[in-house]
């Protein structure tokens, strides 16, 4: 019993170092992979409702985060030159949605390690940042409660007077109503439309159409 012991303790130790070590590996080493750039939400407390730029890095050698997204921590003046770089979708920066993939050659600083919520998040230091014509990386999906908090793009039904909030079937006030909605409805954003108007979601059904975004109140 005391060698098995012994034993399963050996495995655990090897564990962390190889562990360790693929972490430490990785820093200032080119790694080729996906970079994925959107808009999300601030998890900063003093920066309420407002929207960021988040920079993931997928890499082809998925053992460096343990199959898991890096997230890339960029300077100003990191993320002016990447952005430079990339193909932006129509209204990027105007609509602050939508995001842009871009294979790559990421050479970073020390993987660190973060535990948040329910799960361990990978972080680095941008160092350099290469296109390269195509990668292997698979995309990762979001999961844990973090992307849920950043990916959040919940509204609120508010109306402006003291009657329902039409949901239509083109962002046009003299669209097709598809529903009426009651204030404090949740919905989800799902796109801007002609500037004024969102497609949405209503939350737990596929339900979908447009509301006028003087209509609706982002949740905190």
């Amino acid at each position: 019993m005391a060698l098995k012991n012994k034993q399963f303790l050996y495995f655990i130790f090897v564990g962390v170092i190889l562990s360790v070590f693929q972490l430490t590996f990785a820093q200032g080493v080119p790694q080729k992979g996906m970079l994925w750039v959107y808009w999300g939400k601030s998890l900063d407390g003093n920066a309420r409702n407002q929207r960021i730029l988040y920079f993931d890095f997928i890499p082809e050698d998925t053992k460096i985060s343990n199959q898991n997204r890096i997230s890339l921590n960029l300077s100003k003046s990191q993320q002016t030159a990447v952005l430079k770089e990339l193909v932006l979708p129509p209204n990027f920066y105007v609509y602050q949605e939508d995001s842009v993939k871009q294979p790559a050659q990421i050479t970073m600083g020390k993987v660190g390690t973060e535990v948040i919520c329910d799960g361990k998040y990978y972080s680095a230091k941008l160092i350099k940042f290469e296109k390269i014509p195509k990668t292997t990386a698979k995309q990762i999906p979001d999961s844990g409660c973090i992307y849920s908090l950043i990916m959040n793009n919940d509204f609120i039904v508010k109306s402006t007077d003291s009657h329902k909030v039409n949901l239509r079937s083109q962002p046009d006030a003299h669209a097709d109503i598809i529903k009426r909605l009651d204030d404090n409805a949740i919905v989800e954003k799902l796109k801007t439309v002609r500037k004024d108007w969102y497609l949405v979601q209503l939350k737990d059904t596929t339900t979908q159409g447009y509301v006028h975004k003087s209509q609706l109140e982002r949740v905190d």
